[in-house]
């Protein structure tokens, strides 16, 4: 009778151990489940944020292409004030009451050329040219 009570014990004791190896292997399949899950929605947003960065590096593609011919603009505009300037002021220091130039010091247009240095140097140069009178 002993060894059947020793079997006994034992098969309760393994009858233990299998349900506790049960339970671990449950709670570990569910721990898997939640991680791969949670890699998956993961990966989704990885995904939507390189969607995210590309669009956003084809915006600021366009926006710099979009600030050069801004600046250009802004160039041209300015360089068309100075020039404005310029002829008034010169106008004005000739004391002209017709609000035009005499045919002897006529003011020479310079053209932009989209660049403001070659226009500071070529509007240096036509006033250096058209010397004012005396």
């Amino acid at each position: 009778m002993d060894a059947l009570a020793g079997l006994g014990r034992n098969e309760e004791l393994k009858g233990g151990q299998l349900t506790a190896a049960e339970e671990l292997q449950s709670a570990t399949t569910r721990r898997y489940d939640n991680i791969i899950g949670r890699i998956g929605d993961l990966t989704k947003k990885c995904e939507q944020y390189e969607d995210a960065s590309d669009t956003m590096e084809e915006n600021v593609g366009c926006m710099s292409e979009a600030m050069a011919k801004l600046q250009a603009s802004f160039y041209m505009e300015e360089f068309k004030r100075d020039s404005a300037a310029a002829i008034m002021s010169d106008h004005d220091e000739r004391g002209d009451p017709r609000g035009g130039t005499n045919s002897k010091n006529q003011a020479r247009v310079v053209r932009p050329s989209g660049d403001p240095r070659k226009d500071q140097r070529k509007e240096r140069k036509v006033k250096s040219s058209n010397p004012e009178p005396f």
